[in-house]
């Protein structure tokens, strides 16, 4: 075990399976070559350009459909409008990220960052049909149409498989 006397952390090598691995007890870690610390980031989780395009429509999706879903239930209409709202700001904020964010041809060097920005480039547009959707269905229910429940399942459920796409995108093994 080693200690970087600077920081006060505790630095202990792992050996598993003839890989070795630091394990940090500590906040902050000075992380020198004679510590024998090499960082290698082979997870698209950690590419900051891949980051807020998977996690804000997976957040917007959960977070809006509990907005719906607690409007329906408790009939309070401020949280059925919030709910749509932020739906559609998701999806508007998935054809940010597809016009001017993500471009997958910027991974040449990486497979399997290029297949994700492949996957969140399709997966942005489908969230794009779902925020128009969505906008027809706010229509609906502030038209008090007779059609509007059938046209609220049928939009929950479309984001519903878009939340666990955005989910297996994160939880893809590595």
């Amino acid at each position: 075990m080693k200690y970087d006397l600077n920081r006060g952390i505790k630095l202990r090598k792992l050996h598993i399976k003839g890989k070795t691995a630091l394990l940090l007890q500590g906040y902050f870690a000075n992380l020198h070559p004679e510590n024998g610390a090499t960082i290698k980031i082979f997870s698209a989780m950690q590419t900051h350009e891949l980051y807020l395009p998977m996690l804000i429509p997976l957040w917007g999706i959960f977070i809006g459909i509990a907005l719906v879903i607690i409007g329906f239930v408790d009939k309070k209409a401020l949280f059925t409008y919030s709910g749509w709202s932020v739906l559609m700001a998701c999806g508007m904020a998935s054809l940010y990220y597809n016009l001017y964010g993500i471009n997958p041809t910027h991974f040449a060097e990486n497979s399997q960052l290029r297949e994700t920005a492949g996957f969140l480039v399709s997966a942005g547009w489908l969230n794009v049909a779902g925020a128009i959707l969505a906008l027809a269905t706010l229509l609906f229910y502030y038209k008090k149409s007779k059609r509007y429940l059938l046209m609220a399942i049928l939009t929950i459920l479309f984001f519903a498989i878009q939340f666990f796409q955005y989910y297996s995108l994160i939880q893809k093994p590595k």
